[in-house]
């Protein structure tokens, strides 16, 4: 690959001296996609069903101290209650690293990820980037000027 069709391309060339590989628009692209996908309705329902099942286990603790059931339903209502939280979690952990790996892009100088953790709403790398045109971690030149 030319190092002209590689620039054109947004992708660097291993033996291209070039740093500057990506261009404003995609990482601001990216980030938008990004922030989009993470925040859907699809993590609300997540969230909505640990919490439920969690409030839901705990409700069933309190009937069976009220009725005086058996002190082995203890166990049971204990971890009831922490299946559907920790499914959530499972969930939305792998569902946020799926996303991240997908859309995903790194400087070409330190390679450092720019997008960074998932629940974080503060300016991160993309951000920075996209306003300054340099990697946080390094200070390299990272987007192509605008021509």
């Amino acid at each position: 690959m030319s190092e002209d069709a590689a620039h054109d391309s947004g992708v660097i060339d291993a033996e291209s001296r070039d740093l500057i590989a990506l261009r404003r628009s995609d990482l601001a692209a990216a980030l938008a996609v990004y922030r989009r996908e993470s925040s859907g309705s699809s993590g609300l329902f997540w969230l909505i069903f640990g919490f439920t099942g969690f409030l839901a286990a705990i409700g069933i603790s309190a009937l069976a101290e009220r009725r005086h059931w058996s002190e082995a339903w203890g166990p049971v209502v204990l971890v009831a209650m922490w299946i559907p939280m920790l499914t959530a979690l499972v969930v939305l952990t792998r569902r946020e690293r799926k996303l991240r790996a997908r859309l995903q892009l790194f400087c070409p100088a330190c390679n450092a990820p720019f997008l960074d953790g998932g629940l974080t709403r503060g300016l991160s790398r993309a951000d920075l980037a996209v306003a300054s045109g340099c990697c946080q971690d390094c200070g390299a030149e990272v987007l192509a000027r605008d021509v």
